[in-house]
């Protein structure tokens, strides 16, 4: 059975370039293949909101293949280039759009549900970080984070020194708890593995091991926390009580929260029906006519999962049909279900 993450927050566990050109092609990382099995168990055995994979899909002649500078001497002598004034590394060709090396490694474990982010398919840039191409352009990984009410991160994956280590970094430059899972990386340097430790380091990015994310442990008082707090959906009434206090700004707020306990209490309100959503079905109802710009009675997908968005849904939970059409009844229902897991 899957457990809660050791901080009872909403995590994500981003999986960066897990793919056979960086596990056993022509990009190969040093022993990347050991952490395939690690990945996958943290992936499986940890309840986490989202899963998050990153695929390096490059177009042929990228910018960042050796082979890509023929005619350039001095680049293929350094293996380096400038673009717009930033140092680009030349790699042998991996990673190409459509290849077998594209692909993810055939070990790593990928479901349906999971989020795949494809970068680098800009011919004249490389991106290293899952969160922003080597020119700082956003990949849309902050935003995505962001609307899932995501607070910590959780990084993996290959490797360590560039795309690893990249993605980390700027995980906490966005605002999020960024952990490093230490045994399910590896680096393709010791010197560059080195210095971007260091950098990890001086922004306060914390190591963990994988045994520390699946092992359920008698003494851990925040693991207990978290699977007490999940098993009683104790986090969705604190914040119901919250979003009534910043909505109300009562003068006695202890008096305040007594008084909307006990109006919970006598109205027998179940905790599975608690939201911290202070929408109620005629709020969705309006919502859902303003995303019904024709006047039919029912949004496709698209329309639903923006409106969704709109009041506050996690993209995590949003799981539609692309090929349906949403009614009012359905799109309230959904929202409701949403709102449940903030």
């Amino acid at each position: 059975m899957a457990i809660s993450t050791p901080n009872a927050k909403r995590a994500a566990l981003l999986i960066v370039d897990v793919q056979t050109d960086y596990v056993s092609g022509s990009m190969a990382v040093p022993e990347a293949k050991a952490i395939v099995p690690l990945v996958n168990k943290v992936k499986k055995n940890v309840k986490w909101t989202n899963v998050i994979l990153t695929q390096d899909s490059h177009p042929p002649g990228h910018v960042s293949f050796l082979d890509s500078h023929s005619e350039n001497p001095k680049a293929r002598e350094t293996e380096m280039i400038t673009v717009d004034g930033c140092p680009q590394k030349l790699w042998p060709i991996h990673c190409i759009t459509g290849s077998a090396g594209e692909k993810f490694h055939e070990g790593l474990e990928v479901e349906a549900k999971d989020i795949i982010i494809k970068k680098g398919n800009d011919k004249n840039v490389d991106c290293y970080s899952a969160f922003y191409d080597n020119l700082r352009k956003p990949t849309g990984m902050t935003r995505m984070l962001n609307e899932a009410r995501i607070t910590d991160v959780y990084v993996c994956g290959l490797p360590f020194d560039y795309c690893v280590g990249n993605t980390a970094l700027d995980s906490q430059k966005n605002g999020f708890n960024t952990f490093i899972i230490e045994d399910a990386t590896k680096f393709i340097s010791s010197q560059g593995a080195m210095m971007m430790r260091k950098k990890l380091l001086q922004v306060g990015i914390k190591y963990v091991h994988s045994s520390e994310l699946v092992t359920t442990r008698p003494d851990n008082k925040r693991q207990q926390a978290a699977e007490y707090f999940e098993k009683n959906r104790i986090m969705p009434l604190l914040q119901r009580l919250t979003a009534l206090l910043l909505h109300n700004k009562p003068e006695n707020p202890k008096e305040f929260l007594i008084n909307e306990l006990k109006k919970m209490k006598e109205s027998k309100t179940k905790m599975d029906e608690v939201s911290s959503s202070l929408l109620d079905d005629s709020d969705l109802s309006v919502v859902f006519k303003t995303a019904d710009v024709n006047g039919k009675g029912k949004i496709n997908s698209s329309q639903c999962r923006q409106a969704l968005l709109s009041v506050g849904v996690p993209t995590g939970e949003i799981n539609l049909d692309k090929d349906k059409d949403y009614t009012v009844q359905e799109f309230t229902q959904i929202a409701n279900e949403g709102l449940k897991t903030l």
